[in-house]
């Protein structure tokens, strides 16, 4: 998505020079790279989740372990 910017901001100066001849180039890459960046944004988010989920797993599992400790009559360190 970034290099798509930066192609964006080279073919907008090559267009300045050239008088306007390319308009449609620079308009396509800044298409392109709003589209990749709103994918990689769902990326993100997804990914977020995946991680939420994952660490709530985890407490879980250690809220589980400490509780059988206790029952068992071992430490009790929360």
């Amino acid at each position: 998505a970034f290099a798509s910017f930066v192609g964006t901001s080279l073919t907008l100066a090559i267009d300045t020079m050239l008088n306007n001849q390319l308009v449609v180039v620079p308009t396509s890459l800044s298409v392109v790279g709003v589209g990749l960046l709103l994918m990689a944004s769902v990326n993100l988010i997804r990914e977020a989740h995946a991680a939420l989920r994952s660490n709530r797993l985890e407490t879980r599992f250690f809220r589980e372990l400490q509780d059988r400790r206790v029952a068992e009559g071992g430490c009790s360190a929360r």
